[in-house]
């Protein structure tokens, strides 16, 4: 896709392209540290530092983070700079009271038990273990992973297939669901079942009058009839539909008139964009009801990167005919508003 930049464009979309080169590998290292070494920072390593140096918790935990990752901010000028735009702005310690306060926490016991390919089970992360703890952080152009951990150990809730975490009750997962929550009002339908957190915490709304959860494993629904939706106060509210999520929202959705859509059937967004993108293109089949979907910033972000990747600057001199004029278009395809549009429609790229 050709655009057409004058001299003083051209040179802030380069900066631009920079910035998202930076974005990439940054993901890269933080991607590399939570899936092969989260606990490789620990109690003793950050005490050692916290003692020797006079520093905080979040401070010893930026150090060591910032070496994991890779960079020398004493050598290196573009390394300290990473470091200040990436990591200091993205750790943070968490308080564990902010999330056993929870709602769900307070209320729910998840016993330990096996069904089919699905197990429920309750799991920890290690003190100063990394964790993701909120979709992307967005500053300008600059996209920011949010990276916590605790000083103590931290259970939460898990659902595992085939011993794979698929869904776990952690601080990501509150954090993430908190906005499109407050948006829920009325009849809605949410797809993808998991402990139902986002159902619980949905049905306590007085402003939500049915909760319609669509999960295509009947093992998973069996687990959470016989163990999780007893707990529930308002169970009353809960209807369990076992059919796939694309095949309801695509053949029976529209005959129900819902008021509000929430879609969480990916693992994380990693697998999301193509499953997100499926959803989209259904949504609008149903104009009457808002859509809500599961970290759908970091998604967007994987999307921007696409659009980023596809436009090259046309030649000075060059035909101008079926070019993009100017910055200020380029910049507009970088919305998450015409990213969200876009994704209805991906042969557009």
């Amino acid at each position: 896709m050709l655009i057409k930049l004058d001299r003083s464009d051209r040179e802030e979309f380069e900066r631009i392209l920079g910035i998202c080169e930076m974005n990439a590998d940054m993901l890269r290292r933080y991607a590399a540290y939570l899936n092969s070494c989260p606990r490789i920072i620990d109690s003793e390593l950050a005490e050692r530092l916290k003692k020797e140096c006079g520093v905080s918790s979040r401070e010893a935990f930026c150090a060591l983070l910032s070496a994991v990752l890779g960079l020398d901010s004493e050598e290196s000028e573009e390394d300290e700079m990473l470091e200040r735009l990436y990591i200091r702005p993205a750790v943070k310690m968490l308080d564990p009271e902010e999330f056993t306060k929870d709602p769900y926490y307070q209320r729910i016991r998840i016993p330990s038990v096996k069904k089919g390919a699905w197990e429920l089970k309750y799991e920890s992360f290690a003190p100063y273990e990394g964790l993701v703890y909120d979709d992307l952080l967005v500053k300008g152009h600059y996209e920011i992973p949010r990276i916590g951990f605790f000083e103590e150990e931290f259970i939460f809730p898990a659902v595992l297939e085939n011993g794979r975490e698929w869904m776990m009750i952690t601080p990501n997962e509150i954090n993430t669901m908190k906005a499109p929550l407050e948006k829920m009002k009325g009849r809605i339908v949410t797809f993808g079942l998991g402990m139902g957190y986002f159902a619980y915490m949905a049905s306590l709304k007085q402003e939500v009058t049915e909760v319609t959860v669509v999960e295509k494993d009947p093992s998973v629904i069996e687990l959470f009839k016989e163990f999780i939706l007893p707990q529930f106060e308002r169970a009353d509210k809960i209807r369990l539909i076992c059919c796939d999520a694309f095949e309801y929202a695509r053949d029976s959705m529209e005959n129900e008139a819902f008021d509000c859509a929430f879609t969480d059937i990916w693992h994380d967004a990693s697998d999301g964009l193509e499953l997100y993108v499926k959803m989209k293109k259904i949504e609008e089949k149903n104009p009457h009801t808002r859509f809500e979907y599961w970290v759908e910033t970091t998604i967007l972000s994987t999307l921007r990167h696409m659009v980023l990747e596809q436009l090259e600057i046309a030649e000075e001199g060059s035909d101008a005919s079926g070019c993009i004029s100017g910055l200020d278009k380029v910049l507009e395809m970088l919305e998450d508003s015409y990213l969200k549009e876009l994704a209805k429609d991906l042969k557009k790229i």
